[in-house]
């Protein structure tokens, strides 16, 4: 999914301070399950097939947090919870 579709989908949950939470950890959620099914489509067996597909979503994730305004997606934040909840070891590493 393209970042626009992202924001055409979270968008409203994610400008709402009572669903904020919810949203973004919906959001999260689906970027990491389309990498997986990128690693799946790809065929990729080695780490830097699938660091590439993360810094990928993490360029998708950044594009998507600046077409809030006010800004209220923080950069970089897919890859810092990818470095710190699931990939600890890939930390560095892309």
């Amino acid at each position: 999914m393209k970042a626009k579709e992202y924001y055409l989908k979270y968008k409203d949950g994610l400008q709402n301070n009572d669903t904020f939470a919810k949203s973004a950890s919906d959001m999260l959620l689906e970027m990491f399950h389309e990498c997986v099914d990128l690693a799946k489509v790809r065929h990729a067996g080695s780490d830097s097939a699938l660091y590439s597909i993360l810094r990928e979503m993490n360029e998708r994730y950044n594009v998507l947090s600046k077409m809030f305004n006010p800004p209220i997606l923080i950069p970089d934040r897919f890859k810092s919870m990818v470095n710190r909840c699931i990939l600890p070891e890939a930390k560095g590493k892309w």
